[in-house]
């Protein structure tokens, strides 16, 4: 009896071993070969291997990532950019090049989607397939009919309804919800001491709009004035357009938050045609409490780890990155000297 317990522990250990030492060996190919590489392409294509763990949860694998791409692939080889001069050809070196570029933006898309949908979670938010596939219908109603939407991703990017909605409308939905989220946020997070916080107090003094802008505004209008323009309520934010439409002409609102960053709007005229009315303003603006700031220090809060030798996760950065430096430089050259490439954008 004790023979045949130790044969079986014997058995099991080697099996162990074996699934192990694979496993290994499995790692290390997968780390010095990149899963573009034509040799092995197709197997990790199959193989869904983890690329990237987001908190210890979130799994991007290689078949996230090589599907992607090849419908990004498929998306530029649909397209006829002789008509603007320019030709896309990914089988030539540089295209090449190019084309590693955009499997590395594809991979930072797919980490963000991620950490978007962990801190919309985290908030309370969450979005059910049944709503994704209210706003689908919305998509196909734009398109024309569902069979017309479902005919051209077919064509465009070789994906189904399916896709569209897990790839596109659901991480869309996330976005938009935390960006409502967060511009009900309470304006107490932004320090007493910030440059919105003395401009309005500068305008409670009795200090001319025009005189606050020159010395607190920041961004493009305030190089004319804070001017903003004519705008109808759909056009502005949600968070705007309800205090512009509710204030007088000649009045200034409280610090209003936006994804872009910190508004003081002020009304200068109301007018009125073909029963849409239609409000003038102006603004003070400065980038302080940013949704994107906020965003980025939640992301600082999220483990990234990634497993390939091709990139790395760059905490400062937020962002992945080339593990080559030359890599990383040639990008920037490649993006500098692009003279409108649309493989590039």
């Amino acid at each position: 009896m004790k023979k045949k317990i130790k044969k079986i522990f014997r058995r099991t250990f080697l099996s162990i071993l074996l699934v192990s030492g694979f496993f290994l060996v499995f790692l290390i190919i997968f780390y010095f070969f990149s899963p573009l590489n034509k040799f092995n392409k197709k197997f990790f294509k199959k193989i869904p291997y983890p690329i990237a763990v987001i908190n210890q949860n979130k799994i991007i694998t290689t078949k996230n990532l090589l599907s992607n791409s090849e419908s990004l692939e498929k998306f530029y080889n649909s397209q006829d950019f002789s008509k603007i001069g320019m030709r896309v050809d990914f089988e030539t070196e540089e295209g090449l090049e190019r084309l590693k570029i955009k499997e590395k933006e594809i991979f930072n898309k797919l980490i963000e989607n991620e950490i978007i949908e962990i801190i919309a979670e985290s908030k309370g938010i969450h979005i059910s397939k049944k709503e994704a596939g209210k706003e689908l219908v919305t998509k196909a109603q734009e398109a024309g009919s569902t069979e017309n939407l479902a005919l051209s991703l077919k064509k465009l990017y070789n994906w189904s309804l399916g896709d569209f909605r897990d790839k596109v409308v659901i991480p869309r939905l996330y976005l938009g919800k935390l960006i409502e989220y967060y511009e009900k946020e309470n304006i107490e997070n932004i320090s007493t001491d910030s440059q919105i916080k003395k401009a309005y107090q500068e305008l409670e003094k009795g200090i001319s709009f025009k005189e606050v802008v020159s010395s607190y505004s920041q961004g493009e209008t305030a190089q004319n004035g804070g001017e903003l323009g004519w705008f109808k309520k759909k056009y502005l934010s949600t968070n705007i357009s309800e205090k512009a439409y509710s204030m007088q002409p000649g009045n200034f609102s409280e610090i209003i938050k936006s994804p872009l960053g910190s508004h003081i709007i002020y009304l200068e005229e109301i007018r009125e045609e073909a029963g849409v009315k239609e409000v003038k303003l102006k603004q003070i603006f400065t980038p302080e409490g940013s949704f994107l700031d906020w965003l980025n220090n939640e992301k600082g809060k999220i483990s990234i780890k990634v497993f390939s030798k091709d990139y790395f996760w760059n905490k400062e950065a937020l962002e992945i990155k080339f593990s080559d430096s030359a890599l990383e430089i040639n990008e920037k050259k490649i993006r500098n000297n692009s003279n409108g490439d649309p493989s590039i954008y």
